[in-house]
């Protein structure tokens, strides 16, 4: 996220590219990943106001993914789920005029497709008990 935009010759990181389009959308919740964030870089150095961050970090370069929710949408974080191959959060997230909504944000990095698939419908059904 603190990279140097690609797509132009400026500085501009995208932190600030995800800044400005948070506050020109104003979206309840917005899901990330490649997020490059480790438990080097505190919250403090990621903050979006009116938006409560929940990370799921990796420890070694690349990867990672995070959920950033409005301050006002009631939330629990229910479960991350950190192997060798595949990153996930699990956000239950109360919708207004819908209730309680599960979100997931998962990075799939070496894990087969099916193999994700699997272990993600596992984690799913755990998650339901």
């Amino acid at each position: 996220m603190f990279a140097p935009s690609s797509h132009s010759n400026t500085n501009v990181s995208k932190f600030e590219l995800l800044y400005e389009y948070m506050n020109s959308t104003d979206p309840l919740m917005i899901g990330l990943v490649e997020t490059w964030l480790d438990h080097s870089i505190p919250k403090s150095d990621v903050p979006l106001p009116g938006y409560k961050c929940f990370r799921n970090n990796r420890d070694s370069p690349g990867g990672g993914c995070a959920f950033y929710v409005k301050d006002s949408v009631p939330l629990i974080e229910v479960a991350r789920r950190n192997d060798l191959k595949s990153e996930c959060l699990f956000m239950n997230v109360l919708l207004p005029n819908i209730g309680n909504t599960l979100f997931a944000v998962c990075y799939r990095f070496e894990e087969p497709v099916r193999s994700f698939l699997d272990n993600l419908q596992t984690t799913l059904e755990d998650l339901s008990e």
